[in-house]
């Protein structure tokens, strides 16, 4: 087992194939997809806006595959924090996307835009430093599941906010 946790000799020992990573890799491919489709028809706001959407959860899931496929700890974590970008910008885009549709196509009130643009804006900044102030993770490991390298994450008061 410790085998499993060494740094990297080659690009080969880097990377792992999981079964885990076949789920979020078919989102990715679906939301992509779609995302395209939805483009194509952009004359509405309301399409521009779902396309934000699908565009933010392809890059979530697409970057999640390669979370799950990388054995080094740096590499989990740095691929956790670029989830962040679609993590944000995914629930954002659907709240967007929502008012649009609910009001004739109408955008939210400047303060509600600074709001809610601030706090996702705050959180992608704060998971790019959070080896400062571990407000996301407190902790960062890698642990064996069956065989595959995965990463366990000791969550942080900014993850629990964020969820909410």
């Amino acid at each position: 087992m410790s085998g499993l946790f060494r740094t990297p000799r080659s690009s080969m020992d880097f990377w792992q194939f999981t079964p885990q990573a076949l789920l979020p890799l078919m989102a990715a491919l679906a939301a992509a997809s779609a995302a395209v489709q939805v483009w194509r028809r952009r004359d509405s706001p309301q399409a521009g806006w779902l396309a934000t959407v699908l565009f933010g959860a392809a890059w979530w899931a697409g970057i999640a595959v390669l979370e799950y496929a990388t054995t080094a700890l740096w590499g989990k974590i740095f691929f956790s924090q670029l989830t962040y970008l679609g993590i944000e910008l995914a629930p954002l885009a659907v709240w967007r996307f929502a008012y649009a549709y609910t009001h004739d196509g109408a955008a939210p009130s400047r303060g509600w835009r600074w709001l809610t643009n601030g706090w996702a804006g705050a959180v992608v900044v704060a998971t790019f430093t959070n080896g400062w102030h571990h407000w996301l993770w407190s902790e960062v490991r890698l642990i064996d599941v069956d065989g595959f390298v995965q990463a366990w994450y000791g969550r942080g008061w900014l993850f629990w906010a964020n969820v909410v």
